[in-house]
């Protein structure tokens, strides 16, 4: 397979890294249709040697090699050509390790033995990923963006834990890999998603959000795959599945964690075969998403209790963004309010109220930065709605916030708990959750989160009886 008409301009020169010889000179081999200049190095000293002084467009590097590894090499060459598309090849794939290096910026993963198919799969992504990096580049105004913002501007990231994460969109972005977001619920999973959409090569195709605890335990395939007319008896018409309908885009599965058990195994076949059907008689059909799913939970913990399919976790799990809570991010704060209060100003209007400039007084922006914020920036959004539209003042007083923010004290830190070694371990489990949670001041969603564990887990065994 050649790819002269793709490459021609962008890519020009690609450089292998590999202490197999044989490795560079079948890559040279693969390219030589594509008038791609390939330059082998046996070692990462070499290779970076070469970086320094040649103007590479590509880096294959071998994870495991003598000297410095394949990690050193790949952060090291990023940071001499920060536009360099990079691949990881290795010989011992896992997927520890494809995820460690897609963080660090890789646009692909190839495992060895090197065969063409995969070569050329894998070429394929590093154009695609290349031709998104030059549109992203040269869209108008992308050099005057405010500091603290990404390119979507909904997401204020003047926390050092949002601008890592940022980082990681953008890298992910480009490549074909599923992502799995996680993170409490309120702190914006739906906008990382969206954001990579809109980075992504993508873009342009639909972005279709399924909310999985929507999706029918009985007849999962109906909403998944769509129907044929008449294929049961509230068909009346043919119905586009979300997968048809996000063909060549995005598929956002909300809180996946909720997918019930039917709808996992038919995911991870057409995941896997790259095709659907829209009933037992109809025909099979190419379909060709990116899936990004979010969850609130940690799967790891609902995979080892057997209520989710490994096979599609690990289908999802290409490449993990965490979404960090608000109260661990309280640099954003007063961004986030000043982003909340331009988009209220409307609804003053409309309220009769004068039209100026909103703003806290340090009073009560100090009680918002005391709050911990379970519900996060969907509760920070609504909480400064609240106060704007009661105040009457362009300077929000503490008066105007809910009593609950007004009277709020911090839980006692739950660094030691005394815990009494008599009876028997579900009396001691018992014991330990009820001191969590009235350190948590009642607040079970924060005794969740605190404990690690899944809110339903935590309500299953506080109802449970002392035995």
């Amino acid at each position: 397979m050649a790819f002269v008409a793709t490459s021609g301009s962008t890519t020009r020169s690609v450089l292998v890294i590999d202490d197999e010889r044989k490795i560079g000179e079948l890559v040279a081999h693969f390219l030589r249709e594509d008038g791609v200049k390939v330059l082998i190095a046996l070692d990462g000293q070499e290779g970076l040697d070469i970086l320094r002084r040649e103007a590479v467009d590509v880096l294959f590097t071998d994870l495991c090699m003598p000297g410095e590894n394949g990690v050193d090499v790949l952060q090291k060459a990023l940071r001499l050509r920060p536009q360099l598309t990079t691949v990881m090849m290795t010989g011992h794939g896992s997927l520890e390790s494809s995820v460690d290096v897609f963080r660090l910026g890789a646009c692909d993963y190839l495992t060895k033995p090197l065969t063409r198919q995969k070569f050329d799969a894998a070429w394929s992504r590093v154009l695609l990923a290349r031709r998104a990096q030059a549109q992203l580049h040269s869209r108008p105004g992308r050099a005057a963006l405010p500091q603290g913002k990404s390119l979507d501007s909904e997401i204020v990231a003047q926390s050092a834990a949002m601008r890592d994460v940022l980082k990681i969109v953008s890298r992910v972005a480009a490549t074909p890999a599923s992502v799995l977001i996680h993170g409490e619920t309120g702190v914006g999973k739906g906008l990382i998603a969206t954001a990579i959409h809109r980075q992504s090569t993508r873009a342009a195709e639909p972005f279709v959000q399924v909310r999985c605890g929507e999706v029918s335990a009985t007849r999962p395939e109906v909403q998944l795959f769509g129907s044929e007319r008449g294929a049961f008896a509230e068909s009346h018409e043919r119905r586009r599945g979300c997968l048809e309908l996000a063909d060549g885009g995005t598929l956002f599965l909300d809180d996946v964690g909720e997918l019930p058990a039917r709808a996992q195994a038919l995911l991870v076949k057409v995941l896997q075969d790259g095709r659907m059907s829209r009933g037992e008689t109809a025909e099979f059909v190419p379909v060709d998403v990116r899936v990004i799913a979010a969850l609130r939970s940690d799967l790891k913990v609902e995979v080892a209790d057997g209520r989710f399919r490994r096979d599609l976790f690990d289908l999802l799990n290409v490449v993990g963004v965490a979404v960090p809570p608000l109260r661990s991010r309280v640099e954003d704060l007063s961004s986030l309010v000043r982003e909340f209060l331009v988009r209220v100003g409307p609804m003053r209007a409309e309220s009769a109220f004068q039209m100026a400039p909103l703003r806290f007084d340090d009073e009560a922006l100090k009680c918002l930065a005391r709050y911990d914020w379970p519900g996060n920036v969907r509760e920070l959004s609504n909480v400064v709605e609240h106060a704007a539209l009661l105040s009457q003042d362009e300077v929000i007083g503490i008066e105007s916030l809910p009593e609950s923010l007004r009277t709020f004290q911090k839980a006692e830190p739950i660094d030691t708990l005394p815990v009494q070694l008599e009876g028997n371990l579900k009396q001691i489990q018992r014991h330990v959750l009820l001191e969590v949670l009235r350190r948590c001041n009642g607040n079970k969603a924060a005794a969740a989160r605190t404990l690690g564990l899944h809110r339903r887990t935590l309500y299953r065994l506080l109802d449970k009886k002392e035995s």
